[in-house]
């Protein structure tokens, strides 16, 4: 087999850019309902925030009829419409209820070590597809030049 031969260049690309693919499925289809819920990861403390607050302070926090609130100590949220939606639920109780837990994550610090591998295999596989490509141009416009400088 000839790396130079027109078909094995097209093959080589078409599998090249498949597996970049298919990797790029694989990869989130993996994460997204193997790995979702199915394991714990301790985060680093600077990537994320903690709020701990009394039951009372929750009560006022889940009342619509309080947009803004003042908390123990002495923190002020102003809450909007969509917050009872998607801040409140993050809530969770301790397991003796008198308080409340809401830790948020910063920016993507937290899943930094999961990404990065996967983004050096799609960056090596793209690099390839890419060299291949230019490789494969490079030949036909060779071809071309000298098929019309033999005519």
């Amino acid at each position: 087999m000839k790396f130079a031969n027109p078909a094995t260049r097209a093959m080589l690309l078409l599998v090249t850019f498949f597996l970049l693919l298919l990797h790029i499925g694989l990869s989130w289809g993996f994460a997204r309902f193997g790995l979702a819920t199915a394991q714990n990861r301790t985060l680093s403390p600077e990537y994320y925030d903690l709020q701990v607050v009394s039951a009372a302070d929750y009560r006022r926090l889940a009342d619509p009829a309080a947009p803004k609130v003042t908390l123990a100590d002495g923190t002020t949220v102003e809450k909007a419409p969509a917050w009872y939606d998607l801040v409140l639920p993050g809530y969770k109780p301790t397991p003796n209820g008198e308080q409340y837990v809401l830790i948020t994550t910063k920016g993507t610090g937290h899943v930094l070590s999961y990404l990065e591998p996967i983004l050096i295999l799609l960056g090596t596989l793209a690099a390839c597809g890419l060299g291949l490509s230019v490789w494969n141009v490079s030949l036909i416009q060779k071809n071309t030049t000298d098929v019309s400088a033999g005519l």
